[in-house]
């Protein structure tokens, strides 16, 4: 397989890098629930999902502005006005890191 972003640099590609952490074994949280943290991370956003590695329930969610707190000390998910992002990067996150591709068709 060849690597198209490399063969044409300036193609349209995916908007988010993703990655999955989980917390198992050491890892595992004070909560003693083993979780698996879903992330997508954007220009502007840092975006985790922890889900309940059993029941594959929503644990927690953690949401940082890169631009405005590049660190990431403050966790922006519990505030009503994020409300509409956090649907729509769940919602982005939920259809899948192949379909970020602008133009792909996912199926």
């Amino acid at each position: 397989m060849t690597a198209p972003l490399l063969r044409r640099p300036g193609r349209a590609w995916k908007g988010a890098s993703v990655s999955k952490f989980s917390r198992s074994g050491i890892w595992v949280a004070p909560d003693s629930i083993p979780s698996m943290g879903y992330c997508m991370r954007t220009p502007d956003y840092h975006y985790v999902a922890w889900m309940n590695w059993d029941t594959h329930q929503s644990l927690a969610w953690e949401l940082y502005d890169r631009r405005r707190d590049p660190d990431e000390n403050v966790n922006r998910s519990g505030r009503p006005e994020q409300a509409t992002l956090l649907a729509r990067l769940e919602a982005e996150r939920m259809v899948g890191w192949r379909t970020m591709v602008p133009g792909r068709d996912p199926h």
